[in-house]
């Protein structure tokens, strides 16, 4: 299937054509001419004209019915696989369309709880959280739900947040993927926010993340933190 024929099929109602003529006319064709692989331009146009391939479905389940926000949704995906094709390829093959941006300092607790609580219920069990995440809490109050988008971009952002100062380990930060259909026996909502964002209220048990992003020179590290768990995989 060529561009042409995905065209006919771009569902994105009320978004600026021109921004999308722009995006598909430079990014996506130097994109595209970079990768040797059929199917993964196939993947790429699949993003790009429709917002999923296969099974996959990048837009998550915070996603709001906005048409800026779902342009940002794939594009910055498929720019993703311009910069790190195993990222992207383990994104689509995982269905992964869930992300919390965070630091290494999530992880030992992530492990020893055997799966991701929320600020307050880690704090019930002894065990603070040391990410950073204090910022985020509302006239403050602890959270009492884990937050995740389907905005790798802006889960990005948050990754970057300093961690606290009590903070014992070296600092980094990692982004945790999910998949939305891995947490539909969970209780969520989605929260109002200025970003699309899903509230997680239950233990999300640790089986159930399907890899972690961290830094290329940081994967045989947290590797080794993550060995005998079950998380699935360490990628850059």
């Amino acid at each position: 299937m060529d561009n042409r024929e995905y065209r006919s099929s771009f569902y994105i109602p009320e978004c600026n054509m021109d921004r999308i003529n722009e995006f598909e006319q430079t990014e996506l064709n130097e994109i595209l001419n970079k990768i040797n692989s059929q199917e993964t331009k196939e993947k790429i146009n699949g993003i790009f004209y429709e917002g999923k391939y296969g099974k996959y479905d990048c837009k998550g389940s915070s996603s709001k019915d906005n048409p800026y926000l779902e342009f940002k949704r794939r594009t910055e995906l498929i720019k993703l696989a311009s910069n790190n094709i195993g990222a992207f390829e383990q994104i689509i093959n995982n269905n992964i369309n869930l992300y919390q941006g965070t630091n290494l300092n999530a992880l030992p607790g992530i492990i020893k709880q055997g799966g991701m609580l929320s600020e307050n219920e880690s704090y019930k069990k002894n065990n603070p959280v040391l990410t950073g995440e204090k910022w985020s809490r509302i006239d403050g109050v602890r959270r009492e739900f884990i937050s995740f988008t389907d905005q790798i971009d802006r889960a990005l952002k948050y990754s970057l947040i300093s961690p606290s100062e009590n903070s014992s380990l070296e600092s980094f930060g990692i982004i945790i993927g999910i998949s939305s259909d891995d947490i539909k026996d969970l209780r969520t909502f989605k929260v109002s926010s200025d970003i699309p964002e899903l509230g997680v209220i239950d233990m999300i048990p640790i089986n159930r993340i399907k890899t972690i992003f961290v830094p290329n020179d940081k994967i045989d590290f947290v590797s080794k933190m993550i060995e005998n768990t079950r998380i699935a995989s360490c990628i850059t």
